[in-house]
């Protein structure tokens, strides 16, 4: 029985592959920062808890014991949302390039399997294969990319990369704030709504994630998770329309009023300390133009397609919203 480590397995992604390596029979340890909220986390485990450590990340010898324990690392910790470049270096580059120190160093753990981003990749107008130019339009992006290299060329293990198109589905709270305005009869729109996008449901990456644990051929390969097709910001709008049971007004907001409304929710969340939703690095990245990518190199290796279709998974998305009580 493989044993894996998940860093950041409180967040949206790293709780969706604890709970489904858990039920296909993997010895899963669920690393989390002391202060993390874990309400995510206990629903996904469902009350077997006793797989769940808490970690300074910055105490590498406590780091070291657990990743001496275990036959692979999924480092899926990041920060997705800050203010500033060293806040993202810190969270997304140094953090990594810990992971990969302690990888190899250890005797018994083996691979490394990096979360990344399609924001490493950033947008393009034509669909993105893993070994073309990367781009990335945001600091996020970047930090991911700089990461991704630190993987790359440093671990002396077997590693794998990652790269989710935008990921949705039960968990998520970004796209809840698409449902929710919907509900509402309103929603605020900035961008092209006929700009592709490429999306990736949260059930459909955790099986990729976990035949890159599983499958020989994913090590030292970079892959893309995306659906087949990319949908129309207006496709991706609509399938949520359907799902949740309401119409909205779509009210255009032109990218320099995004960017001033930003700026404002930045000031504002100083005093909570709190990163907005909004800000002016995801005012960059929906404001461009298309975000896809290609999959088919994860098909042809993995033998990887996702089974889902937008619109059913939209619908199964605001069904536990609404169990949940989000929505």
């Amino acid at each position: 029985m493989k044993r894996i480590l998940i860093t950041g397995a409180n967040g949206f992604v790293g709780s969706a592959l604890a709970q489904r390596l858990l039920q296909a029979g993997f010895s899963v340890t669920c690393l989390v920062r002391p202060s993390a909220d874990r309400a995510l986390l206990h629903l996904r485990l469902q009350g077997n808890t006793g797989c769940i450590v808490a970690a300074d990340y910055s105490d590498t010898a406590a780091l070291q014991r657990l990743v001496n324990d275990h036959d692979a690392v999924a480092h899926c910790a990041a920060l997705t949302r800050a203010l500033t470049e060293d806040e993202f270096l810190r969270a997304n580059v140094q953090l990594t390039r810990t992971f990969v120190r302690l990888v190899n160093a250890s005797p018994r753990c083996g691979h490394l399997l990096f979360l990344s981003s399609q924001a490493a990749a950033g947008e393009s107008a034509t669909c993105c294969a893993e070994d073309d130019d990367c781009n990335p339009v945001s600091m996020y992006g970047a930090s991911k990319l700089e990461a991704e290299s630190v993987v790359s060329s440093s671990c002396r293990k077997a590693w794998t990369i990652v790269r989710p198109a935008s990921v949705f589905g039960p968990g998520d709270r970004d796209f809840l704030v698409l449902f929710r305005q919907i509900k509402r009869h309103i929603l605020p729109v900035s961008g092209e709504r006929g700009r592709l996008l490429s999306l990736i449901y949260i059930s459909d990456l955790c099986r990729l994630l976990q035949l890159c644990l599983e499958r020989d051929e994913a090590r030292g390969e970079i892959f893309f998770a995306c659906n087949e097709h990319a949908c129309t910001q207006q496709e991706l709008l609509f399938g949520i329309e359907l799902a949740v049971g309401a119409w909205a007004l779509k009210v255009p907001i032109p990218p320099k009023v995004a960017y001033i409304a930003a700026v404002v929710f930045e000031l504002m969340a100083k005093k909570s300390g709190k990163t907005p939703l909004l800000n002016r690095e995801r005012v960059k990245e929906f404001s461009g133009g298309c975000w896809t990518c290609s999959g088919q190199k994860a098909a042809r290796l993995l033998n990887f397609t996702p089974t889902h279709h937008l619109r059913e998974a939209l619908r199964e998305t605001a069904t536990w919203y609404r169990e949940q009580h989000w929505l």
